[in-house]
């Protein structure tokens, strides 16, 4: 995967790298307050340092959990060349995580889910890829918006959470990794990646993702209280809601 454009959070740390000026200077400065009207004080109570100190703890502490996931992604996408090469794989990140997608061409024939034997060893490499990775593991299974209805799936959401199951189980009976890591879901064609207009693009929503997070929403918070700067528990209740957004809902 290729480096995304700057974030806003990037981007904020990119427009504030004046040596002269201090971090709490920095956070003054910034056009959101500006616009917002809002005038920095001369001496600022001890209360809105704390603020200031836990807003500049938070971006430092996104940013480098997004950069990250960057920098795995890049070394799992190489592991995976072949199989990203042949289409059978897509590796991309979304703020701290990493999705694996496992496309539909490949591992499952139309309407099953049964793997197909071709499979078989592209899974144990995921097996290993995994093994080397910390964190959750969510596998999220999604279809298009075709109907099906036949007595082993009455609907799509049954189709898509048994592809889900099937290769949470493949990843599992080898028992290289803890099945405590591993959460299962099934969307159906409630999430697509590409409007169901066409069948290349139905073709692309039908697919299983991996969803790696090293770094969980509650670990963060942790390593954020326990910061040198740590603030004040007081001051961190909203730590935990922001941490859990997904990166289009913070920015």
């Amino acid at each position: 995967p290729g480096k995304p454009e700057p974030t806003p959070i990037k981007t904020v740390m990119q427009q504030t790298t004046d040596p002269n000026q201090t971090s709490l200077e920095l956070m003054c400065d910034q056009p959101v307050k500006k616009a917002a009207g809002d005038q920095c004080a001369e001496e600022l109570n001890e209360s809105e340092k704390s603020m200031l100190e836990l807003q500049e703890l938070l971006v430092s502490t996104v940013t480098e959990a997004n950069e990250e996931a960057e920098d795995k992604a890049l070394e799992i996408a190489a592991r995976l060349e072949d199989e990203i090469s042949d289409e059978i794989i897509e590796i991309e990140t979304q703020g701290r995580k990493i999705v694996i997608r496992v496309e539909e061409k490949g591992s499952f024939a139309s309407g099953s889910a049964r793997l197909e034997d071709d499979f078989l060893p592209v899974l144990d490499k995921l097996i290993d890829v995994l093994a080397s990775v910390s964190g959750r593991i969510s596998i999220e299974g999604h279809t298009d918006d075709v109907p099906i209805n036949t007595q082993e799936f009455p609907s799509n959401w049954d189709l898509s959470a048994k592809r889900a199951l099937v290769v949470a189980h493949g990843l599992m009976d080898s028992g290289v990794l803890d099945s405590k890591r591993i959460s299962v879901s099934g969307f159906a064609d409630s999430k697509p990646l590409a409007p169901n207009d066409t069948a290349l693009n139905r073709a692309r929503n039908r697919r299983v993702e991996l969803v790696l997070e090293e770094k969980s929403a509650d670990s963060m918070r942790k390593e954020i209280q326990e910061s040198e700067d740590a603030i004040d528990a007081s001051d961190t209740g909203v730590l935990r809601e922001i941490l859990e957004l997904a990166p289009e809902e913070i920015f």
